[in-house]
């Protein structure tokens, strides 16, 4: 029987990936600080007005709502019981939980340091707190990748897996734009809150990985 993948990756791996996660981070930062990004910004945001059909502004509308933090809490229940029908375990529960929640928390410490006023629009929704980075972008991003890494090791497919990468991928990706179609985060916001959220859970991967050796040393 072939030996499942790690729930985890290696040291190395989850080394590289938060500093050059991390690294990013800081790369958006200096450019959002020196307002070098702000032509980009503009000209995304600009091009989303012409799609400004009611039905889609609904749909953005939902799915905002989907990836705002208390609502994210009540989804989360039903993750949980897709993670426990496909791994037959609790075992990761309290990772998924604390890497969650300290994103929250992470990425309301950040935007404390940058102060980034939201876009000077909208009618469409008022929003007065600070937009760098994207909260919902770093909730996505954490969430589905988190539900990525624990569903990844049982399904057997390469389909199977290629539909799991697509539906997180979209989640993630729909969930933070359209924070930028509401009008209420520049497109700079989500990329620094993407990085934001990639750091995080690569501390957190790390740290889970050095604790995993420090118990097979110990046994």
């Amino acid at each position: 029987m072939k030996e499942k993948q790690p729930l985890f990756p290696p040291l190395l791996h989850a080394g590289l990936f938060t500093l050059s996660s991390l690294l990013g981070f800081i790369i958006i930062s200096i450019l959002t600080g020196n307002d070098l990004l702000s032509g980009w910004d503009q000209q995304i945001s600009g091009a989303m007005e012409n799609w400004h059909v009611q039905e889609l502004l609904s749909l953005m509308r939902v799915f905002s709502y989907i990836g705002s933090m208390p609502n994210v809490f009540v989804i989360l229940p039903v993750l949980f019981l897709i993670c426990w029908m496909m791994t037959g375990t609790w075992g990761w529960w309290r990772f998924y939980l604390t890497v969650l929640l300290g994103s929250y928390l992470f990425n309301e410490i950040v935007r404390f340091v940058f102060l980034r006023p939201r876009p000077p629009l909208p009618d469409m929704e008022v929003v007065n707190r600070h937009g760098f980075p994207s909260n919902h972008a770093v909730g996505a991003f954490v969430l589905y990748s988190c539900l990525l890494l624990i569903l990844w090791p049982h399904v057997g497919t390469v389909r199977g897996r290629m539909w799991l990468v697509t539906a997180c991928l979209v989640m993630v990706v729909v969930i933070s734009f359209s924070r930028v179609f509401l009008h209420v985060h520049y497109p700079s916001d989500i990329l620094g809150g993407w990085l934001l959220g990639a750091s995080w859970l690569g501390l957190c991967l790390t740290w889970q990985e050095i604790q995993r050796l420090r118990q097979a040393r110990a046994h």
